[in-house]
């Protein structure tokens, strides 16, 4: 075969570079044009023009450079390179051949380089250079496929991004592995692939419109890879789908999605599930910033030992059985955190050991058999939003030690009574409360309940009248000098009684007080409505079972003082200093208290009795 061009007066067209290698004879002019119908058959996707270069001796590449096989100097170039595609270099993309050689050597070329739609099995990793841009059509068209049966699975990764700045970029592209299809499958049994990604000590690498289905690792930032952008990601592995650590600079993300993709049915659905898959572990990064992160079925583990600035998330959500948020160090914030569980769920939504986490707005929704929200370490602050407990019989949130804060919260179940508390603090836990309501005002249930007398605990329980709660007694307080403080609306057992009882009945309306510690002095206030019916009592009148034991009796009710309501002739009354009761006294205006007696009352009248007093612990 020979070829004469001249001035470019005619174009020879060729069906393949195999076909252009054949060409003898050449007599050519510098940057005269060929062109190739296909790179190895007519229409693959891989022709283009090719002009001639007369004095070139690059090495032919199969893709853009071709050498004439009877001629040492001199190539055909090819024209247009803005846009190489690794059909240029011979890949087929029929989801059958291998095109791990032909697609290496196109990122061998140094150029960004396209996938056109299609599916490319690799065997062995693919290494794109530094700051080189592989890219495809579209995450969901653009794929290439990962088989165990003749994928090196030592490989350190699918796509392996140089281990020094700057890292690669990858693009547009959906990385599909093959996982066992036969029923019965468990997670022994899955093919535990390299991560899809693989960016170790790979600062700023640039990952965005990726999707991952039927992985087992995702992406692997570890060593030093800040300055890393992770854009848009839908990722289903199901291991661990993201992991960074020690990053020395700022990373950012914008729209993480964690779903079973490619395998949402199914026994591979129920190895999703089984508590063991991981959305993201995050350990030291000097700055992390994600927009949105959706996971399902899957747990978040942050671990911030070193970093010194916090992560902070736009939003998290967590869908599903075993979706969780756990912190064990670091600090964390959250704009926005939504999370919703199914009635037999035992992992909690959200899991704080240690760290420092504060959420803006937060809407928790289930029925767990657990706890919903857990702290046994670190600092929990969550400002606005619900917690929703559908199971009456089962604590939602649990404080045993470090700090849980809530405010400006709605505590929501089912509108009849609970057997056990929404809340519940116990051990050195601190519980603090404030601004926060049920959303609904029947059925008086107990919503909080604490145990211990810790340093630091306040708990305003106004807004949640008329339900209840239980608090620690005060007289631990005195033995290790806490200068916390509590404020609690609770229903107290204080009744109506007098010297000789007689034949004293007394019907009780309603029984509710608060208690306030403030630094080493409390306030109590009492409310009891009751009608007391009688013909044979007499003596002092007294109330008795207050929900504070001091410690001494001096020290309580200093100052104290009480009105009663209407339908009696005395106008108001004071309070003895005994830890054992209250007698009631009579006080005019600028008169000396006196005792008030049970026949100043009419039987068989309702009475209301305010009762205030102050004391020092």
């Amino acid at each position: 075969m020979s070829l004469s061009i001249q001035n470019n007066s005619r174009r020879q067209a060729y069906s393949s570079l195999a076909a252009v290698r054949l060409i003898s004879g050449i007599t050519a002019y510098e940057g005269e044009v060929i062109n190739l119908s296909g790179h190895t058959t007519e229409g693959d996707g891989g022709g283009g023009d090719f002009y001639w270069d007369a004095s070139s001796t690059a090495t032919d590449n199969n893709g853009t450079i071709v050498k004439l096989a009877d001629t040492t100097t001199g190539r055909f170039i090819r024209v247009d390179q803005t846009r190489i595609s690794v059909k240029m270099f011979g890949a087929v993309g029929n989801g059958s051949t291998d095109d791990t050689t032909k697609i290496n050597v196109a990122l061998d070329s140094g150029r960004d380089i396209l996938f056109p739609i299609g599916t490319y099995l690799i065997t062995d990793a693919l290494t794109p250079g530094n700051s080189q841009k592989i890219y495809g059509q579209d995450r969901t068209t653009s794929i290439i496929k990962v088989d165990a049966a003749t994928f090196n699975m030592s490989a350190l990764g699918v796509i392996i991004s140089p281990a020094s700045e700057p890292g690669c970029s990858i693009s547009d592209i959906g990385i599909e592995f093959v996982q066992p299809s036969g029923s019965g499958e468990v997670r022994a049994n899955m093919n535990q692939y390299p991560p899809a990604v693989y960016a170790v000590s790979s600062p700023r690498t640039v990952i965005d419109n990726l999707r991952v289905s039927r992985g087992w690792d995702g992406i692997k930032l570890t060593g030093n890879s800040g300055g890393s952008y992770l854009g848009r990601l839908e990722l289903g592995c199901y291991n661990l789908n993201v992991e960074i650590d020690n990053s020395l600079d700022f990373m950012h993300g914008e729209s993480w999605h964690i779903w079973p993709f490619g395998g949402d049915t199914g026994d591979l659905l129920a190895v999703w599930k089984d508590g063991s898959t991981v959305a993201l572990t995050l350990g030291d990064v000097d700055g992390f910033n994600l927009d949105k992160l959706a996971c399902f079925s899957s747990r978040v583990d942050i671990n911030g030992i070193s970093s010194i600035l916090p992560f902070i998330f736009g939003s998290i959500q967590l869908d599903g059985t075993n979706s969780e948020l756990n912190i064990t160090e670091g600090g964390v914030i959250i704009g926005n955190l939504y999370s919703s569980k199914s009635t037999t769920e035992t992992v909690s939504s959200i899991k704080v050991t240690g760290g420092r986490v504060d959420i803006s707005n937060a809407h928790i929704e289930g029925g767990e058999a657990g706890y919903q929200i857990q702290v046994t370490g670190g600092r929990l602050s969550i400002n606005g939003g619900e917690i929703y407990q559908n199971r009456l019989n089962k604590v939602s949130t649990s404080v045993s030690a470090g700090q849980l804060s809530l405010s400006n919260m709605t505590f929501r179940w089912p509108n009849t009574a609970r057997t056990e508390p929404m809340i519940e603090q116990s051990g050195s836990g601190i519980l603090i409360v404030a601004e926060c309501q049920p959303d609904h005002y029947t059925a008086g249930t107990e919503v909080i309940h604490a145990t211990t007398d810790v340093l630091g605990t306040n708990i305003n329980g106004f807004p949640l009248s008329p339900h209840t709660l239980t608090l620690p007694t005060f007289s631990a307080i005195t033995n290790h000098g806490t200068s916390g403080r509590y404020r609690s609306l609770d229903v107290w057992n204080a009744s109506l009684t007098c010297t000789t009882v007689g034949d004293l009945s007394v019907v009780y309306g309603s029984r509710t007080g608060f208690i306030n510690l403030d630094g080493d002095f409390y306030d109590f206030h009492l409310r009891l409505v009751c009608t007391p019916t009688f013909t044979t009592a007499s003596g002092t009148l007294s109330i008795t079972g207050f929900n504070i034991t001091p410690t001494t009796a001096s020290d309580f009710a200093i100052g104290s003082y009480s009105k009663i309501g209407l339908n009696t002739n005395f106008t108001s009354l004071s309070i003895a200093n005994t830890s054992s009761g209250m007698t009631v006294q009579t006080q005019g205006d600028n008169q000396a208290l006196t005792n008030a007696v049970i026949a100043s009352l009419a039987s068989g009248v309702e009475i209301t009795i305010l009762v205030t007093g102050r004391g020092k612990i």
